[in-house]
């Protein structure tokens, strides 16, 4: 059964968690799933239970894309066990479109980094970063990262001011849709 719980309080939110987690389920082997808005959240509801409870297990914590998929996988039978929207598969449909996509116009700070790489390291990390930043931006909104003064001190050299999602979202968007399109 499916029990949306909402409020702005954590504490709130997790006494009324504890009071579902002690009913008891029908099947005690199937993991209870409490779906938490990012990994350290998921840990953090692990450590809490475990010190009032003495113990958290057979508890699984997908994060809402993620628990959307495996409902949407559970009616449609075709779907791919992964989204294409997952960042690992999106990492390497990224790293895939790079080389076509490196020489187009704006891209000369992007292909001034990849220049020279011989094991392609530089090429994942960057894709990795863009699949992050998409994913994040699909969950904040459009108006939310620039590649730029703000990113320099993280990512070292890929301050290179390219406004985000305009110039990055494309290479993610072809990323995604690219068996599609072919079609």
């Amino acid at each position: 059964m499916l029990k949306v719980i909402h409020s702005n309080r954590l504490e709130r939110l997790f006494d009324r968690l504890i009071q579902v987690l002690e009913r008891p389920v029908d099947d005690p082997m199937r993991p209870e799933t409490v779906v938490v808005q990012n990994p350290g959240m998921g840990r953090w509801v692990t450590l809490r239970l475990a010190e009032r409870q003495g113990i958290a297990a057979n508890i699984r914590y997908p994060l809402p894309a993620g628990f959307v998929w495996g409902l949407l996988r559970g009616h449609i039978p075709d779907l791919p066990e992964q989204s294409t929207f997952d960042r690992p598969v999106l990492t390497w449909r990224i790293m895939d479109l790079l080389p076509e996509c490196r020489h187009e116009p704006g891209f000369e700070a992007i292909n001034g980094y990849l220049a020279e790489e011989p094991n392609h390291l530089k090429w994942y990390q960057l894709s990795r970063r863009l699949a992050d930043l998409s994913t994040s931006t699909w969950s904040t909104g459009p108006t939310g990262y620039r590649l730029g003064k703000r990113d320099r001190k993280s990512t070292g050299r890929i301050g290179c001011g390219v406004c985000w999602p305009r110039r990055a979202s494309p290479i993610t968007v072809r990323a995604c849709f690219r068996d599609i399109c072919r079609t």
